[in-house]
């Protein structure tokens, strides 16, 4: 098992330590317990009011402390300071100063048996702790905005998220301490890149005016299918109705109409839904909805800008996790019985 350090320099003479002193109050309640060591280097530090309730959270929490230089965590839960890391080294509060001085801030983590020695040099020249958070595609805004809430090591609050769709669902990797809006704007930037890189080199003829609208498209088509190999037919379909103007008629598009992204619908499609007038609702309006109904993956806008050769019009759920498509109103309807079919006997094994 690894041994993780926390360590941060600690200068406050500029105007915002007051604010760093929070952020690093917030940041031990949040990890006292997973971290082994925790290196607060307190340097020209003021000793105010912030201050003291830093000391005094130390209290509250079962935590020994004096300067505060070194923090461990003992079996019991209680933290000793200082002397646990150098207590091999031949201590004077001159030495002492020089190798705070060289500490660099960040995780760390820590092989077993590393001597004091090891421990002081990894400190002051290792590499800290790369985090990494995973955004799944399709997600919208607000669960991205959760996920990230609900990620360790990241700080701070969200500041007003982009409109729905252009934040780049990938896995990102961080430093403890990263802030989330600054995460949240290399997911957008990201996002930005990808389409200025892909949108030269889409396919010929197809309906779309902008990389703005491949990206709307391209949330339509993230929804509506999960399966890889079916990304380029699915946009194929919708590309074959814009060309001809035929409606969309996409379910997602319906739902996000109702929701706006906020919550699940938490219920089955009506026909009253359908006819449901919001500018989203592509069983009414033609052509696109005026945005992204999520945020699309990569996948999802390459099979956009490069959809599959095909003659097809429709697609219908198989009740496996795919899709029957059709070229024509017959075949489809065909395929919709099918599948009614089978939904009927689930209901019924049900």
């Amino acid at each position: 098992m690894e041994l993780k350090i926390l360590s941060w320099n600690i200068n406050f003479i500029h105007n915002n330590w007051v604010n760093r002193l929070n952020n690093i109050n917030k940041i031990l309640e949040n990890e006292i317990d997973s971290c082994d060591i925790i290196a607060l280097q307190e340097e020209t530090l003021p000793f105010s009011d912030a201050l003291v309730n830093i000391h005094k959270f130390l209290e509250n929490t079962n935590i020994k402390h004096f300067d505060c230089d070194f923090v461990k965590k003992s079996k019991q839960g209680g933290i000793l300071v200082f002397g646990i890391v150098l207590q091999e080294v031949a201590y004077s509060r001159k030495f002492h100063n020089h190798i705070l001085a060289a500490l660099r801030a960040g995780e760390f983590a820590f092989k077993p048996a590393m001597s004091a020695a090891q421990v002081i040099a990894h400190l002051q020249t290792g590499k800290t702790v790369i985090r990494k958070v995973t955004i799944a595609e399709g997600l919208s805004n607000l669960e991205i905005a959760d996920t990230l809430a609900k990620t360790p090591g990241l700080i701070g609050l969200l500041e007003p998220m982009p409109t729905e769709g252009h934040l780049l669902p990938e896995t990102y990797h961080f430093s403890y301490g990263d802030s989330r809006a600054g995460l949240v704007k290399r997911m957008r930037q990201a996002m930005t890149r990808l389409l200025t890189e892909a949108w030269p080199n889409r396919g010929g003829d197809l309906p779309l005016k902008t990389a703005a609208e491949a990206l709307v498209l391209a949330s339509i088509v993230e929804k509506e299918t999960g399966v890889a190999s079916e990304r380029r037919r699915v946009a194929g379909v919708f590309i074959n109705r814009l060309r001809i103007g035929m409606r969309l008629q996409s379910d997602p598009t319906v739902i996000f109409g109702i929701t706006k992204g906020r919550d699940p619908l938490g219920r089955s499609i009506t026909r009253s839904d359908l006819r449901t007038e919001t500018a989203y609702n592509t069983y009414v309006i033609k052509g696109l909805p005026p945005g992204p109904i999520t945020n699309p993956g990569r996948a999802a806008i390459l099979a956009v800008l490069n959809p599959a050769d095909t003659k097809e019009l429709y697609f219908v759920a198989t009740g496996s996790g795919g899709h029957a498509f059709a070229r024509n109103l017959r075949e489809h309807n065909r395929n919709v019985a099918q599948w009614r079919k089978i939904e009927r006997a689930r209901k019924k094994a049900n």
